[in-house]
């Protein structure tokens, strides 16, 4: 291994300095970088201030965005309460400019002096947005006011109008001349055009208006109005009057209220003559109906509750001097000298029982041979075979023409019921009620047994009375028709005793086949016609003449030819009943 022998240090040589520039360098870098400090300390000086800038930048910009709300509260404040007070926009331009200086000077020195005392810089950065919202403000309120000036000059408007009409309605239509037209005329036609200046006017369409109208007031001039007033017979002679186009015949008409009127004002005033008729005559016969309706219905009280009620009585002249009114009590007459002579119902048999009261229940009318069901107690209707000839109304068929008068009085209430906004519910529980008990009551045999059907009847009688009754005394339908209820107001407790028994059902039956065409039940008191056809032997008797002489073959023909015979052919329900009847006896080899 080499050893390196080192010199002594005394031996080490030594390096000299360089001289001249070098030496300046040597001493540059050896000194302390004072201006590099001094760079940084300026820079940082630079941040704080920077950064306090911003500070007091932000607090202006809060400070400012909550006074610009707060002063826009105060404009929107301010513009309600001028709103209020000029509401109807009476206010001029200058007085509102005015106003609103007065206000601009009095926001201008609170937020000056007050809120931005000694904050003038944050102050002059708010100042330009103070202008713009009290030209905003200015700007709205002149857009009220002027809003404002146009509606008040349409309800302006709207008031003199409705002042011109009153004033016309209120002048006797036999006194309108043309001078009246002319002055009426003039001021509808200056209100129009003030009108005009503020808002959109047709003045040419409104003054037709205002003619059709003046007209219309004084049709009534043309004629006077009889003893009853503007009747239907007052408004059809205005349009006869009217109609006459010959200009020298009597009661021709060329001017209505002093106005010349033209030909499609003619036609106007005939239509609108006629309608007036039309309507009049509605009122009129609604009014006769009402007055018919009531007396009758006064009339039938006495007819069924007072034996000393006689043809005679004051009441009957109660009833309209109209040929409806005349009718009405011919009827009603009738019915009383029916109850007065005992007589009852002739032939009605239970399908048209069933029937009518199906009519009188049902709300949207039950289709039959082209007609609705009856609505009141005057509309007539057909039952049956009945031809339209033969049609009555409910109060026709009482008495002696189909009704009873214990089933009158039963389904007499049913008409009021129908009007009243319960009856949905009344009938819905009614019905289900019998839809219940119907099975029960008419029994096993009662396809073959004529007599189930009345003791049905019976029951409907019965139950429908209850239920009035119970209804007029203010128990609900529900409590009425609940058997389970217990407040005893179940309208058929006593339903086991129409409900008959096996031995009951057949003994009946048997008698039903055993009963003559017209023998009377004496279940519900009417006559029955059970589903035989008419007895041959009893219909010969009856038409001797018309048989006499003539072979069986002959009188067998005229028999089934025979009125009888054919209104029981063609009633459908009679037929099938006797048809499933023999054929019956024939399955059981009787």
């Amino acid at each position: 291994m080499a050893i390196i022998i080192r010199p002594v240090r005394g031996q080490i040589t030594q390096r000299a300095l360089p001289q001249g520039p070098s030496m300046l360098r040597l001493a540059k870098a050896a000194r302390i970088p004072t201006e590099g400090i001094m760079d940084t300390v300026d820079s940082i000086s630079k941040t704080v201030i920077n950064h306090q800038n911003k500070i007091e930048e932000q607090r202006i910009y809060n400070k400012n965005v909550k006074q610009q709300g707060l002063l826009q509260t105060e404009l929107v404040n301010y513009n309600e309460q001028l709103k209020n007070e000029y509401s109807t926009g009476d206010i001029s331009d200058e007085q509102l400019i005015g106003l609103f200086d007065k206000q601009h000077d009095t926001l201008y020195n609170k937020y000056k002096n007050e809120v931005y005392k000694d904050d003038e810089k944050a102050f002059k950065k708010w100042e330009g947005n103070f202008y713009i919202q009290m030209s905003q403000a200015r700007e709205k309120m002149f857009a009220f006011k002027n809003s404002a000036i146009i509606g008040q000059a349409e309800l302006t408007y709207q008031d003199a109008d409705s002042q011109q009409q009153l004033d016309l309605s209120n002048t006797n239509p036999a006194l309108l001349n043309e001078d009246r037209y002319q002055a009426e005329y003039a001021v509808k036609k200056n209100a129009l055009e003030i009108l005009s200046k503020t808002q959109r006017v047709d003045i040419e369409n409104e003054l037709k208006e205002f003619d059709a109208k003046y007209l219309q007031m004084g049709l009534d001039g043309l004629i006077a109005p009889g003893a009853n007033g503007k009747n239907s017979l007052y408004y059809e002679e205005l349009a006869d009057r009217l109609k006459i186009t010959d200009k020298n015949q009597d009661g021709y008409v060329d001017k209505v209220g002093g106005k010349e009127i033209s030909e499609s004002e003619r036609t106007a005033l005939i239509d609108l003559s006629e309608s007036n008729f039309l309507n009049q005559k509605k009122i009129e016969e609604a009014k006769e109906e009402k007055q018919i309706n009531e007396t009758s219905n006064t009339i039938l009280e006495k007819i069924q509750n007072d034996n000393n009620f006689t043809t005679n009585d004051k009441l009957f002249n109660q009833l309209p001097n109209t040929p409806s009114g005349k009718a009405q009590q011919l009827t009603l007459k009738q019915i009383l000298v029916d109850k007065q002579t005992n007589k009852e119902p002739d032939s009605l048999n239970p399908m048209f029982f069933n029937e009518m009261y199906q009519r009188v229940i049902t709300d949207t009318g039950k289709l039959f041979e082209g007609k609705t069901a009856i609505d009141n107690e005057y509309t007539k209707f057909q039952l049956g075979d009945e031809t339209k000839e033969e049609a009555k109304s409910f109060i026709e068929r009482v008495g002696s023409q189909s009704l009873s008068f214990e089933q009158a009085q039963i389904l007499r209430p049913l008409f009021g019921r129908k009007k009243t906004i319960t009856y949905a519910n009344e009938k819905e529980k009614f019905n289900n009620l019998m839809t219940a008990v119907k099975p029960k009551i008419l029994g096993k045999l009662e396809k073959f047994n004529s007599n189930a059907q009345f003791r049905l009847i019976s029951v409907i009688l019965k139950l429908e009375k209850r239920f009035n009754e119970g209804l007029k005394n203010g128990i609900s339908p529900e409590e009425l028709t609940d058997p389970a209820n217990k407040n005893d107001t179940f309208i058929y407790r006593d339903i086991d005793f129409d409900i008959l028994t096996s031995v009951q059902e057949s003994k009946e039956l048997r008698n039903s086949l055993k009963s003559r065409p017209e023998q009377i039940s004496n279940i519900v008191g009417e006559a029955r016609k059970p589903f035989f056809p008419p007895d041959m032997n009893e219909w010969m008797a009856n038409n001797i003449n018309l048989v006499k002489g003539k072979s069986a073959e002959e009188q067998t023909t005229l028999y089934k030819n025979s009125k009888e015979f054919k209104k029981w052919e063609n009633y459908a329900p009679f037929q099938t009943q006797y048809k499933e009847f023999l054929k019956t006896l024939s399955n059981t080899g009787k």
